[in-house]
């Protein structure tokens, strides 16, 4: 969720477009105004996550496995953004483009549980694990939209834009533990997303475009990294030591 602000100088002494007599445009237009400008955005992220608790088996063999029940929660970050735009003079489909760069933070927190039970059966064969963690990633990111726009007012409009981003987290926060037989699969340090923006566009006094907006990715490429955190030995009676 992000609030841009369009913003530069307008040609003339004139009074801006939105605010003449004979009102036609709602973006910034010739003569009046340059075709680009510069874009200013505070904002912020939530992680969204699933509304069920995930269900995994781990160390699975034909005598037993480790069933686990993980749980993830979304936490707020902090979104900044800053970049240039230019208008399209005849594009009917995409009436400006948009880029720069951007600070994305991403938080969340873990819970855990899970024991081996027997197979088949699944009768408890260790006591239960409770556990529990959180994570945070930190982005550095470029990005670039399209965007479309529908008026809908006299000074309003709505905005649908399509882009893509793509960072290097710079910085990563773990806390906490796993269950002891799962594995630990944690996001790599680069990203790239194609993303959906929803806004609704606000034109101000002077020489300001006000554009609340929403945003979700709509494909994720993230490498993943696969690291075993806890390896446990079992040994029966008379007889060899599994791990």
């Amino acid at each position: 969720m992000s609030l841009s602000g369009l913003a530069q100088k307008h040609r003339g002494k004139q009074k801006p477009v939105s605010f003449q007599k004979h009102y036609n445009e709602v973006l910034p237009a010739k003569p009046q105004f340059k075709p680009n400008g510069w874009i200013l955005a505070p904002g912020a992220t939530f992680m969204m996550t699933p509304f069920v608790a995930n269900k995994k088996t781990f160390d699975k063999t034909d005598v037993q496995q480790f069933d686990a029940k993980l749980t993830a929660t979304g936490k707020p970050g902090l979104y900044a953004e800053v970049g240039r735009y230019r208008m399209f003079q005849y594009s009917k489909l995409f009436k400006y483009m948009d880029y720069g760069a951007s600070y994305k933070g991403l938080r969340g927190k873990e819970k855990g549980e899970g024991q081996y039970v027997s197979v088949p059966g699944g009768a408890a064969l260790s006591v239960l694990e409770q556990t529990s963690g959180t994570y945070g990633y930190h982005y550095a990111e470029a990005f670039f939209n399209l965007n479309h726009v529908w008026r809908i007012g006299k000074y309003n409009f709505i905005q649908n834009s399509i882009g893509v981003n793509a960072g290097y987290a710079f910085m990563t926060n773990l806390a906490g533990n796993t269950v002891s037989a799962a594995t630990s699969q944690t996001p790599g340090s680069f990203s790239t997303q194609l993303h959906y923006k929803l806004g609704y566009g606000i034109k101000m006094r002077g020489n300001w475009l006000l554009i609340p907006s929403l945003e979700t990715p709509i494909l994720n490429i993230l490498p993943f990294e696969t690291t075993k955190i806890f390896t446990r030995v079992f040994c029966k009676p008379l007889s060899s030591c599994h791990f």
